[in-house]
């Protein structure tokens, strides 16, 4: 039987090697920056919905009007392939406004699949 270790016999409390440290420093550096990057992905992608909530009304209203314009008559009766990635954005744009309700959406969602044919 082997004797019971005394607090002497143990290491300092806190007490990594070297090796573990620079592995845990490194882990929690890691996460950092994929935190950092996740958010700056995630700020860039509503980055044109902020900038259509931040447009006074009266120019909301209008491109509002003018893009879902473009999707009536530009995306929706013509099935064009050289169209598929305008009529992507300009469906995609459309359902950023605040101004499309459900029918709005439906009708980019008729729309946004074309751009995958």
């Amino acid at each position: 039987m082997h004797p019971r270790p005394t607090s002497a016999d143990l290491p300092a409390p806190g007490w990594f090697p070297a090796s573990w440290k620079r592995s845990r420093a490194l882990l929690v550096l890691a996460a950092v920056a994929l935190v950092a990057i996740l958010g700056g992905w995630a700020w860039w992608l509503t980055a044109p919905g902020r900038a259509i909530h931040q447009l006074p009304t009266p120019e909301r209203s209008a491109l509002f009007a003018r893009t879902m314009d473009n999707v009536r008559t530009v995306c929706l009766p013509a099935h064009a392939s050289g169209l598929d990635a305008f009529c992507d954005e300009q469906a995609s744009l459309l359902i950023t406004f605040p101004e499309c309700g459900p029918s709005c959406v439906a009708l980019a969602d008729q729309v946004r699949p074309l751009a995958t044919r």
